[in-house]
C-alpha cells in the first residue's frame, strides 16, 4: 500500500492507502473488488464522495501465472508515446535491413 494525496470534487485534500501492489492470492476480495469497478475506492472523509483515483498499480497471482503491470490512461498515453518515440527509430532500421528498403515507422 502507498499513501497517496487524493483532492475530492469538494476541494478538500487528504491522504488515503492506495494499493500499488495486489496480490489475488493473499487479497481473497480484490478480484470481486476489480471486477465490479470498486478497485482503489476511496471516500472524501469531508463530504463521503466515492472516489476513483487513478494510480499505477501492478496485479499479481503466483499460482495462475499472473503478473499485470496497470497504468490508467491518465499516463498510460505519455508512456506509450515516450516507448514509441524510443522503438520507432530502432523499428525503422531493424525493417530496413529486413525489406532493403525504408520502412519508417516515425
Amino acid at each position: 500500500m502507498a499513501i497517496r494525496r487524493i483532492t475530492c470534487f469538494c476541494e478538500h485534500q487528504f491522504d488515503a492507502d492506495v494499493a500499488d501492489v495486489v496480490d489475488l492470492g493473499v487479497d481473497a476480495d480484490a478480484e470481486r473488488r476489480i471486477l465490479a469497478g470498486e478497485f482503489m475506492d476511496v471516500s472524501c472523509p469531508l463530504c463521503g464522495k466515492v472516489l476513483k483515483p487513478e494510480f499505477p498499480c501492478r496485479i499479481r497471482h503466483d499460482a495462475r501465472g499472473i503478473d499485470i503491470a496497470f497504468f490508467p490512461s491518465s499516463i498510460g498515453s505519455r508512456i506509450c508515446a515516450e516507448s514509441f518515440r524510443l522503438v520507432a527509430p530502432v523499428a525503422s532500421r531493424s525493417a530496413t535491413r529486413a525489406f532493403g528498403k525504408d520502412r519508417s515507422f516515425a
